[in-house]
């Protein structure tokens, strides 16, 4: 960031673009003014399957991320409900 201004960057939640795709495309043919270009389906690549882990882990991992998550989501202004 002290390289480029701010405003060159576009930060999107891959949230967003499974769950909303053709809108967050459009933010993005927004950002680098292009045409909207839509695809008749977006496919999902690399997509895969995990074991839960367990809650005491998941805990301990929530915790020691959960401050620099929150620094993240102040100097971006986005919100990720990564709990």
């Amino acid at each position: 960031m002290p390289v480029f201004p701010r405003e060159q960057f576009l930060i999107l939640r891959s949230e967003d673009l499974y769950n909303q795709t053709d809108k967050t495309m459009q933010q993005v043919y927004d950002f680098l003014e292009i045409d909207n270009y839509s695809l008749p389906i977006y496919p999902k690549l690399n997509s895969g399957s995990y074991e839960k882990n367990n809650n005491e882990l998941h805990q301990k991992l929530s915790n020691f991320f959960q401050p620099h998550n929150r620094k993240l989501e102040d100097y971006l202004g986005m919100k990720f409900d990564w709990e």
